[in-house]
């Protein structure tokens, strides 16, 4: 049998779904063996919860109860909009402000390449020499990415450099 990271309720209950089948997926064909191993990968209130349910016949009435269930921690990914508040500070570093782009960035589902360039373009401070050269330029979201990393470097040494075309 293998080993679970056990389900507290407290986290997205379509996660430790995944989990326990991607750990049971050696025994696939074993409904029953499925159904009897799900409460070993559940703790405190979920377990409570999970015994006495003698109402299962499957394990997709498992599942389905157990979402139900628990169905208020789900955690859902954002679309593209939400990056649209993703703005530079006045006095931000441009390190901080592509880290802080770049962790929002995995928050969304389906980012469109030319888009994400566009809306980190249109979040920096337009007074900011990175952001005048990025318009200047046009960009992908690669060149985008590397560009600002130099662009950081830079700006710990003190270089202007980068605010220049590349030849």
């Amino acid at each position: 049998m293998p080993s679970f990271d056990c389900y507290s309720g407290a986290s997205d209950p379509l996660h430790h779904l995944c989990q326990f089948q991607d750990k049971m997926a050696v025994n696939a064909h074993d409904e029953l063996l499925f159904c009897r191993a799900f409460p070993s990968s559940l703790k405190g209130v979920s377990y409570h919860w999970f015994y006495p349910k003698d109402s299962f016949w499957s394990f997709d009435d498992v599942i389905d109860a157990f979402y139900n269930q628990f169905a208020s921690r789900r955690q859902f990914q954002r679309n593209i909009n939400h990056l649209l508040m993703v703005w530079m500070k006045p006095g931000e570093s441009l390190k901080n402000y592509i880290n802080y782009f770049q962790s929002q960035m995995t928050l969304v589902y389906n980012c469109n390449e030319d888009i994400v360039v566009a809306i980190f373009i249109n979040g920096l401070q337009v007074t900011h020499s990175f952001y005048k050269h990025l318009v200047k330029n046009d960009v992908t979201k690669n060149e985008g990415h590397s560009r600002s990393s130099a662009k950081v470097h830079a700006d710990r040494r003190g270089d202007s450099r980068c605010d220049q075309s590349p030849p």
